[in-house]
């Protein structure tokens, strides 16, 4: 015992403790230390827990260019072997053979690449099920998985991710709560509203199917209160978030009630449920997508590809850690996107926020 507190008093107060001293007070080698301290699944979870108490107690405190550093040579001495990051979507037909290549692909590849993975898509069909796509994963060794946005949600719940590192493109994926990359819908509004605002238009509305607003939080509809309460004198329209079933009387009803002259929507139908309108002499609103871009039309481009990328960043973070299966505290990257014009592309400045829901 006096021994062991002899290990342990000095180096309380030491700035700089080694693997090894760790290694010595808890009487392993200084090779588990550094696994342990990666939670690395090599080591039992009972020891890895023992030593990173130990560590903190002692008062290691990594060194991040060290880390860095020894992480470079670790990639290097695997270079010939590149771990693979799987892409699984559920498409009408994989992403990596559609021309033109789809942007949430395109922006996939490329950050994987850069981060040193192998980019691979595994395509969900009824020929590969959830359980035998999750059986081939693991057989060969792929840790690292994206989920794109699922048309079959369900894709997700019957895959078994504990020994995976796993993150979602959009809120396709509700349940289980995964960390995600997403469109910044709150902002991408707001800036809708904006430009709207700047080409003439007075009395905006919002026109949102309800599930939609609902699987986004609302963030759809909290831009829009925001931009009215900062131009309390443009001009009041109440938003329509409309049922599940899209109901065109309802639609051109509510039209001709408010008769909004700017229309920030999140449904690429709208604008032909307005050429259905009755009344020919009613003019017809400026309208805005923040959802779906139209060729040749205004609208918010979601920057899909920095979507993906911004995935493969949280995947490939939690690989690092040696962080596997459904996180306690999902994380959620958001990505504004640019606005675009019918015939010119404006390009706004991009930037990442990161919030955290438990």
């Amino acid at each position: 015992m006096l021994l062991f507190m002899s290990v342990l008093t000095p180096s309380m107060h030491s700035p700089g403790i080694s693997l090894q001293s760790i290694a010595d007070a808890a009487a392993v080698s200084r090779a588990t230390v550094s696994l342990a301290l990666r939670n690395h699944p090599r080591i039992p979870e009972s020891t890895r827990q023992r030593i990173q108490q130990l560590a903190s107690k002692l008062g290691y405190r990594p060194n991040a260019d060290v880390s860095r550093l020894m992480g470079l040579l670790r990639e290097q001495r695997a270079l010939h072997d590149r771990p693979v990051m799987a892409l699984v979507t559920d498409n009408a037909e994989p992403l990596s053979r559609m021309r033109p290549i789809p942007p949430t692909w395109r922006g996939f590849v490329a950050r994987a690449e850069v981060l040193g993975y192998m980019p691979e898509e595994f395509h969900v069909t009824s020929e590969l099920s959830p359980e035998r796509l999750t059986r081939i994963l693991y057989t060969r060794g792929i840790r690292c998985i994206v989920f794109s946005a699922l048309r079959n949600p369900d894709i997700v719940r019957r895959m078994e991710l504990d020994s995976f590192c796993v993150a979602a493109i959009g809120n396709a994926v509700i349940t289980p709560a995964l960390s995600r990359c997403t469109s910044d819908k709150y902002a991408n509004t707001l800036l809708a509203c904006e430009q709207l605002l700047a080409s003439g238009c007075r009395r905006l509305a919002l026109v949102v199917p309800s599930h939609q607003e609902e699987r986004v939080a609302h963030t759809f509809l909290s831009g829009y209160l925001v931009f009215q309460h900062l131009h309390r004198n443009a001009g009041w329209r109440t938003p329509l978030i409309f049922d599940d079933a899209w109901n065109v009387d309802r639609i051109l009803a509510w039209f001709d009630k408010h008769r909004p002259d700017g229309v920030v929507a999140a449904y690429p139908g709208l604008r032909d449920a307005l050429h259905q309108r009755k009344d020919p002499t009613a003019s017809a609103p400026h309208i805005c997508l923040v959802n779906v871009l139209e060729p040749g039309k205004p609208g918010i481009d979601q920057r899909h590809d920095l979507i993906a990328a911004g995935a493969v960043d949280l995947v490939d973070a939690q690989h690092k850690r040696n962080e596997t299966g459904l996180p306690h505290r999902p994380k959620t990257l958001l990505i504004r996107g640019d606005w675009v014009n019918a015939f010119t592309r404006s390009v706004r400045r991009n930037s990442r926020k990161v919030t955290l829901s438990s």
